[in-house]
């Protein structure tokens, strides 16, 4: 099993790979996830609440007026085995 964590507004790598050739694959990623059938964008109304997957999703904020009060308030549930975090763990 192996998973790619990137995100597209901050350089990584790739161990193993040069550079320039893991930048290219980061880039090509995170254009093949953002494309407009893969992106949901929230149009938010009052009460609204929304939750996603921390492990699993690319997301981002948006710019918002800054004059409007903005509330977040995040949940963080740490993974075990039944969620399949076994599966993701390095061989010993």
């Amino acid at each position: 099993t192996a998973a790619i964590t990137a995100a597209s507004t901050a350089p990584c790598g790739i161990v193993g790979m040069d550079d320039d050739a893991a930048q290219k694959m980061i880039d090509d990623i995170v254009a093949h996830l953002t494309t407009e059938d893969a992106v949901y964008a929230h149009q938010w109304q009052v009460g609204d609440v929304l939750i996603w997957d921390e492990r699993a999703t690319l997301h981002r904020g948006t710019p918002w007026p800054f004059e409007q009060a903005r509330s977040l308030a995040s949940v963080c549930i740490s993974a075990s085995d039944a969620d399949g975090l076994a599966a993701m763990r390095p061989a010993a």
